[in-house]
């Protein structure tokens, strides 16, 4: 993994279920942060939103993931789970 990052269950201290709205042991689910970020960052992520009909919150996330290496995991999953649906497929024909 690139940059320090051990693998996707290392995430430091957890803080799940620990105020309203974080509800304990769920992967994965949101939590919200306080972070500053340069004018033209927010206006990029906006615009690209806008153009992918997506949140720019949600484009963040996916660049941040894909900056860390999970995305490539996540592409792999995907592919082999679509290899599986084709070949159960063609085993109920």
């Amino acid at each position: 993994m690139a940059r320090g990052y051990s693998s996707p269950t290392d995430t430091g201290p957890s803080h799940e279920g620990s105020g309203p709205g974080e509800p304990a042991g769920k992967k994965n689910c949101k939590t919200r942060i306080t972070i500053n970020l340069d004018r033209d960052i927010i206006d990029y992520f906006k615009f690209r939103g806008v153009e992918a009909a997506k949140g720019y919150q949600t484009l963040i996330n996916e660049a941040l993931r894909d900056y860390i290496g999970l995305t490539q995991h996540n592409k792999v999953l995907a592919d082999l789970l679509e290899r599986v649906k084709r070949l159960e497929q063609r085993l109920s024909k």
